[in-house]
């Protein structure tokens, strides 16, 4: 009888550890790996839609002499990948507030092949898109991807600022332009390096929060943080160091 017992004991126990280990591998396999997460999200045709939807804003934008620079995550694209952020889908622009009727009336009706998207709150970005692709991609939506994020900032005599964040003047704007993806010019902004990292307030980790475009009509928002340094099996990265200048 006490063999019978111990053995019940110990075969429940087992149960007990299968069915733990059972759970534990079914939450396993459901959630996503953080490496996934900073796979590309778009494929590479679909890259190229998207800079060709940044270049036609570009030179709506220079052919109206409207000054801007990139911003949010296409200027952290710049800075640590020399390149948009591989697993980005969307381009960032900011522009001085003052300008936005310029944007209105010139830049929505430079090019046919695109429109511009002003939404009716003013905490939302607006969007530049290709008619084209509106009912494709996003049909629930009253904008196309891919798209350009437009920002726009307010001022005064020392700094510059919008919802996202606040930086001094001599951080922003600069005369020289640089390239981006090797093939194009645009502009940075003066101490990217000090606008970068103040904007993502230093932070060891590199956070990514997926609610871009592919995430939408994935129904999916996923945050993560990933060490940066990790991220180099992942996307090739810009290690930056300061020179001695004497």
């Amino acid at each position: 009888m006490a063999i019978r017992q111990m053995v019940c004991r110990y075969s429940l126990h087992i149960l007990v550890l299968i069915v733990i280990y059972t759970c534990f591998s079914l939450y396993y396999k459901s959630i996503p790996h953080i490496e996934e997460q900073f796979q590309s999200s778009i494929t590479e045709e679909e890259q190229k839609l998207l800079m060709e939807t940044a270049r036609a804003f570009i030179r709506a934008l220079d052919s109206a002499n409207i000054p801007y620079i990139i911003y949010s995550g296409t200027l952290l694209g710049s800075y640590r990948h020399h390149d948009l952020i591989p697993w980005d889908d969307d381009f960032d622009i900011l522009i001085n507030g003052s300008f936005k009727n310029a944007v209105k009336r010139f830049v929505a009706k430079y090019d046919d092949s695109f429109a511009l998207y002003v939404p009716d709150f003013q905490d939302f970005a607006w969007k530049y898109y290709r008619k084209d692709m509106a009912l494709k991609t996003l049909p629930n939506l009253p904008f196309g991807w891919p798209y350009v994020d437009i920002f726009f900032f307010k001022e005064n005599e020392t700094h510059i600022w919008d919802d996202i964040s606040h930086v001094s003047k001599e951080f922003t704007f600069r005369k020289d332009k640089k390239a981006l993806c090797a093939e194009w010019e645009n502009w940075f902004s003066n101490g990217k390096k000090e606008y970068t990292t103040k904007g993502y307030r230093r932070k060891p980790y590199c956070l990514e929060m997926v609610t871009q475009a592919v995430a939408t009509l994935n129904k999916e928002t996923i945050k993560c943080a990933f060490e940066c340094c990790g991220i180099a099996p992942h996307g090739q990265t810009v290690e930056h160091s300061l020179l001695n200048s004497h």
